[in-house]
């Protein structure tokens, strides 16, 4: 604020709350099978993919949860989500929570 109480011009106010549709997706990481790491996501079946390092695995997976959701909402059915129960995780395995914002 400025000496007079008036807003500074940098200051803009807030608009209204807007709602952004946000998703918990459970990845499964372990090793992969020849080198890297094997990213899988537990509760939408389908989506898998490999990286070289286990912090970029579960980011790999971000794209197909994305298009997987984003399609299955445009065809107006059930939240792949939704109808999912979670994959139990593999020997090995390790479970990483990811939101995906669409």
């Amino acid at each position: 604020m400025n000496p007079e109480n008036t807003p500074s011009p940098q200051v803009k106010p807030l608009g209204p709350a807007v709602e952004v549709p946000v998703y918990n997706c459970i990845v499964l990481v372990g090793p992969g099978e020849t080198s890297g790491v094997r990213a899988r996501v537990a509760n939408l079946a389908g989506i898998e993919t490999t990286a070289r390092t286990e912090p970029r695995s579960p980011a790999t997976t971000h794209s197909g949860i994305q298009t997987t959701i984003e399609r299955s909402s445009h065809q107006w059915r059930e939240h792949p989500l939704a109808r999912s129960s979670p994959s139990p995780a593999d020997a090995g395995e390790q479970q990483r929570l990811i939101a995906v914002h669409l």
